[in-house]
């Protein structure tokens, strides 16, 4: 019975801690007013950074290389002059996308970079420290040109389906066990 305990015990723990990995950042920003506490959701995935492309058709083109699926070129929407936000970790920045969209490309005067949105698909999330020099984002507090949204938006499940399939399993294991 001790055995079973510390088992539950152990698969509880490590159930909780993979749901606190799961938890999303937050803007930590004063100039952000009233937006200064928002859950951003999680870090998007970094897929590629290029030198800039053009125009937003070019940057789709450009986009469709590194992804499994064609994005049509109309499916493309781009905003200009996008302001972001530092978050509850450094070098991680948001900023708040225009429409729900599975990808992004961040671009200044002389790069872009592309992301896939996991997460919340109201926020675009990302880590500067993988970006190049070149793109210069924060570190030299250049504005981002613009942000083109486009794609399918993919769905991730979220921490609290993580725990209650956690829980199913150690409910399982222990009904196992009683017989």
């Amino acid at each position: 019975m001790q055995i079973i305990r510390k088992i539950m015990l152990l698969g509880m723990i490590l159930m909780f801690g993979l749901v606190n990995s799961a938890w999303g950042y937050v803007i930590d920003d004063t100039a952000s007013g009233v937006l200064n506490g928002t859950d951003v959701g999680v870090l998007d995935l970094f897929i590629a950074e290029d030198a800039k492309q053009g125009n937003t058709r070019k940057e789709i083109d450009w986009a469709n290389g590194y992804m499994d699926s064609d994005i049509n070129r109309r499916s493309g929407w781009k905003e200009e002059d996008v302001k972001y936000f530092e978050t509850n970790v450094s070098d991680v920045y948001a900023f708040e996308l225009v429409a729900t969209s599975g990808y992004y490309v961040v671009k200044n005067a002389k790069r872009v970079a592309l992301f896939q949105n996991l997460n919340s698909l109201d926020w675009g999330v990302f880590d500067a420290s993988v970006l190049s020099d070149g793109i210069k984002l924060p570190r030299n507090k250049m504005t981002i040109s613009h942000v083109t949204q486009f794609g399918i938006p993919t769905g991730v499940p979220e921490p609290s389906s993580i725990a209650l399939l956690g829980f199913g399993l150690v409910g399982l294991f222990w009904a196992r066990r009683k017989k």
